[in-house]
């Protein structure tokens, strides 16, 4: 059976057909019989990765007999060039990236490929190589056996006799069955047997099972909830405020500032929508947050936002990963450096030391923008949660990106990897850069952000106000005095509620305390909820577990599950707050072991309250609908509050006692 899947009317597409009746025209008995199985994917998505978009991924296995001559030279595993003349296919795993330029805006190094675009010459080989690590990583990730994996550079208007000597992974035109299997033998060497050279790039005692398996994670659609379409409007949404935000970058440094729930990150994404759509630029989004990259990755991924070399994208990483190629890339550390993270401070400060000393010029950085396009060449690069940022962070942004072309979204008081707020203003002129306050809630119904404003005012956070939304009304607050776990009724009850709102569980989000997160006898995290919700029933996307953490929700069944730590940008429309009295001990203890703010004594109490409150704010604004918060203990400052609160807002807030 041959089967072509993937969008219509795409380039890409038009490739997998061209590839389908190539295979088709010279197997036909391919096409409907059941005992051969080829698969052919256009625009194949590896969910998660930093690299997502695969043009085509051409999967195949065959029953015995399927062979072509061999009529390119190639060295057997144990040197034997041959005798034996053909090559019998019995499976292949193809990752194709297809170009159409002209040959007059293809150039080859080597025997690698450069293609030209508006902005300049880009590395189409790179491209394909990072998409054969992401293929396998993805499997990986979803714990299936990879098989081995071939990538081809297919340029379809670039004549087979101008391509460079082989051996290479380059395809030209005409492209033919034959010429395909020789050039896959050339860079994976079939083993000989039986008078044979037999091909077969997965494992045979796996049968048909483990290729259906991969081409049925790769023809799976990602489906949109309600909320997800929500968000997509919002993210291309055009206004009067993101018409006057987008041409502050490129003369002056942006800064939004706002506490949670007022819409820092969505504006970010809408700047670089914005950005990338109109004028086909490249947007960088830098954040801290695995979590938050993970959800973004999904939103950019449903938007059909590409991630490839060409112009018109947008990418969103980790600042640890961003920086750990930078200062790889500048010499400062080694690949791989075990001791990264522990030498992390140091490392940064050395690399501006070079930097100040002239050992490191400019010319040397626009040397590494132009050798490693895919990592650092960005026209934009936007911040998210810059109130957090090490100075040493932020001048280590703006040697290698003019600050005009940088935006910040600053969260006041909510910070979490540092005593006290960076100033990206510190060396600027009043003239240099703009900020923009956002004051209004855009995430939370208008109760919910009254109800925040009065947690804050009684966790002693007295500046901490949300502006309610009056066009988003209503708002619920359910306080669980005790175990959430222990009967289903209560989770069920919700379930039904977010279903009757028109939602699916994936909207849902569910945060946990450090102290509900184990260790598995397999050495994998996972949380208690996940393992019960499992128990239940129910599938789950574990945040906690580090595999899981950096990929997305592929199934709207899933119920979200992210550490508190981990939930900063992140939003749902019923937000669970496992034992967030136990939360705020463990803070106002991680706190108490702080440095002290500036203008303070060391071990001031009140200091300690004050960074378990701001750590408490940051869950207490991710509902937009309906915010769950469980108790543990008895008597607490978080208690308190809550009765305080709850005697403010008693209009929409339930109290229900599990013990």
């Amino acid at each position: 059976m041959l089967r072509v899947v993937g969008a219509e009317g795409t380039s890409e597409y038009a490739a997998a057909v061209a590839l389908g009746d190539m295979i088709a025209d010279a197997l036909p008995q391919v096409r409907d019989n059941p005992q051969h199985q080829v698969v052919v994917v256009a625009n194949a998505k590896c969910h998660g990765q930093r690299t997502r978009d695969i043009d085509v991924l051409l999967l195949a296995r065959f029953a015995p007999g399927v062979s072509v001559r061999r009529t390119l030279p190639f060295t057997g595993p144990l040197g034997r060039a041959g005798p034996p003349s053909r090559i019998e296919v019995r499976s292949l795993a193809l990752v194709i990236e297809v170009k159409d330029h002209r040959p007059q805006d293809v150039r080859f190094v080597g025997t690698r490929v450069e293609v030209y675009y508006a902005d300049g010459w880009k590395d189409a080989s790179e491209q394909n190589d990072k998409q054969v690590h992401a293929v396998r990583r993805y499997l990986a990730y979803h714990r299936l056996p990879a098989p081995y994996l071939t990538g081809l550079l297919w340029l379809r208007n670039v004549p087979d006799a101008a391509l460079p000597p082989r051996p290479h992974s380059l395809l030209g035109t005409p492209l033919s069955w034959e010429l395909l299997v020789n050039v896959v033998a050339q860079l994976a060497p079939p083993v000989e047997a039986e008078g044979t050279w037999l091909l077969e790039a997965d494992d045979a005692s796996r049968g048909w099972s483990s290729l259906l398996q991969i081409g049925e994670l790769f023809t799976k659609v990602l489906q949109p909830t309600r909320l997800d379409r929500l968000r997509m409007e919002r993210a291309t949404q055009r206004g009067a405020d993101i018409d006057a935000l987008v041409p502050t970058l490129g003369q002056r440094l942006l800064i939004l500032r706002g506490r949670g729930g007022t819409g820092k990150t969505m504006r970010l994404i809408q700047v670089a929508h914005r950005l990338s759509t109109d004028q086909g630029a490249r947007v960088l989004i830098l954040t801290y947050n695995r979590a938050l990259v993970a959800d973004v990755r999904r939103l950019l991924t449903i938007l059909g936002i590409p991630d490839d070399i060409t112009g018109g994208t947008i990418r969103i990483q980790t600042v640890h990963s961003f920086l750990y190629a930078l200062l790889t890339a500048l010499g400062v550390t080694a690949v791989p450096d075990e001791s990264f993270l522990d030498r992390y401070e140091e490392l940064k400060d050395e690399a501006l030391a070079l930097l100040g000393e002239g050992a490191l010029t400019r010319a040397d950085l626009d040397s590494l923008l132009s050798r490693d396009q895919d990592t650092f060449d960005w026209e934009y690069v936007l911040v998210d949660e810059g109130q957090d940022w090490p100075a040493n962070e932020r001048d280590l942004l703006f040697q290698l990106y003019p600050f005009s072309r940088v935006a910040v979204a600053d969260g006041i008081d909510q910070l979490v990897r540092s005593a006290a707020p960076i100033n990206w203003r510190q060396h600027l002129a009043s003239h240099q850069a703009q900020v923009v306050a956002l004051r209004c809630s855009l995430r939370m119904k208008a109760g919910l952000a009254r109800f925040a404003t009065a947690m804050a005012r009684n966790l002693g956070l007295l500046a901490d106000e949300w502006e309610p939304n009056e066009e988003l009304p209503g708002g619920y607050v359910l306080v669980v005095d005790g175990p959430y776990l222990r009967d289903r009724s209560l989770h069920e009850r919700l379930l039904q509620q977010n279903a009757d709102d028109r939602n699916q569980p994936v909207d849902m989000l569910f945060c946990v305390p450090p102290d509900m997160v184990i260790t598995g006898r397999d050495g994998e995290a996972r949380s208690t909820p996940a393992a019960v919700f499992e128990q239940w029933g129910y599938p789950t996307w574990d945040g906690a577990s580090d595999r899981v953490r950096d990929g997305y929700p592929t199934d709207v069944a899933q119920l979200r599950i992210v550490q508190y730590e981990s939930c900063r940008g992140l939003e749902g429309w019923i937000v669970v707050n496992f034992a967030l009295d136990r939360f705020y001990v463990a803070k106002r203890a991680q706190g108490a072991a702080a440095p002290a703010e500036p203008g303070m004594l060391t071990g001031d109490a009140s200091a300690a309250d004050r960074y378990a409150a701001r750590w408490l704010m940051i869950p207490l604004t991710r509902a937009m609908d309906t915010l769950v918060i469980q108790l543990d203990q008895g008597a607490s400052p978080v208690r308190s509050a809550l009765e305080a609160a709850a005697a403010e807002c008693g209009d929409y807030v339930e109290w229900i006692i599990t013990r």
